[in-house]
Parts: C-alpha cells; structure tokens; sequence
C-alpha cells in the first residue's frame, strides 16, 4: 500500500511541474470502488483501488499512458471458514499500457474510449492457520488486458481535468481468472 501510494503522489508531483510547460506529456492519478465478477466473486469480497500514470498526447484526440493500479479485496468469511483462518486480504497490482481515444465533447463533457494490456499480480493471504499447500493462498501473476469508458470534465482554465471512468479487466492468473469492472474517479492533466 505505501508502494502504491508513495508512485501515485510521484506521479503527481512529477505532472505539476512537467504540465504547465508541455501540454504533451500527460498524467492522471484516481481511485474508486472495485467490484468482482465471475468465480472470484465466490471467493473475494468487492474492494477499492487506486491507480496513477503518465504518458504522451500524440494528439487533442489520442494518447497512450503507462498506468499502475492497486486494488485491495477481502476474503469471503466462508473461504476463511473453509480452511480455518481468522481472517484474509488480497490484493491485486497490474502495471499496463493504455492508449485512450478522446471523442468531441458533449456540451462541457468530453467522453473517451479506454484500453489497455499488461501484467497483472494476484496475491491472497490469511492468518494462520492454513496450510501452506493450500493454492488458494498464493501469488500468481499474467497477461491481462481492460477496455472501458469514461468522461472528462474541465475544471475552469488550470489544465486539470476531473474525469470518472469503468472498465472491465481480465487477467489469467491462475485457476480463478480476474474478471472486474472498478469505477474510478481521478484528476488527470
């Protein structure tokens, strides 16, 4: 979690200064709810995230960042039961790379298409006692990808934009595959 939090305010500190000279370079940072689908729902609880990236305007209407998230999930007591924990975290980090399609504005709005493919890290723990040969309680990593949309909306005449987003992310990691659709709120400049 310091990791995380401690890339974000980087990325952050790294945007101000770099912003107001070059409107190429872009960066955002945000975080929001993070709700499971599929198998995983049967053995996590739905979360929260954070994320942050930067990345280059090659156009008004296009450009493509490298993104970091962090999401954090619970385990289902019913798994904890199952194996004789008290009580259990996961977490799952992906760093991919998303290019994202900017289209006209609606009004003061301007929406976006989103994608993006990478490396995502699931990892499960609980207090003891488990066993260790329990492969539920690991950490396995694998390709992934996500596809969304979102808004932008401009905040008067600084730069920043206040922009909300959801998309849905898979990754293979292992025999319970990520299927999640965190919604996201941010500011990106």
């Amino acid at each position: 979690m310091k990791n995380a939090l401690g890339m974000a305010l980087l990325v952050i500190a790294l945007g101000v200064t770099s912003s107001a000279q070059d409107h190429r370079w872009t960066f955002d940072a945000g975080a929001g709810f993070s709700p499971l689908l599929g198998d995983l729902n049967n053995y996590l609880r739905n979360g929260w995230n954070i994320n942050a990236g930067g990345g280059y305007n090659f156009n008004p209407g296009f450009s493509t960042t490298v993104e970091y998230m962090f999401n954090d999930f619970g385990i289902s007591q019913r798994v904890l039961d199952s194996v004789g924990a008290r009580s259990g975290s996961a977490h799952l980090w992906s760093v991919t790379v998303d290019p994202r399609l900017t289209l006209r504005y609606v009004g003061k709005v301007r929406p976006f298409v989103v994608a993006g493919v990478g490396y995502y890290r699931l990892t499960k723990s609980a207090l003891v006692p488990v066993s260790a040969a329990d492969p539920f309680f690991s950490s396995i990593g694998g390709p992934g990808g996500s596809l969304g949309l979102g808004f932008d909306f401009g905040i008067r005449d600084t730069g920043l934009k206040l922009f909300t987003e959801a998309r849905y992310h898979y990754a293979a990691t292992g025999s319970v595959t990520v299927h999640m659709i965190p919604l996201t709120v941010g500011l990106r400049w």
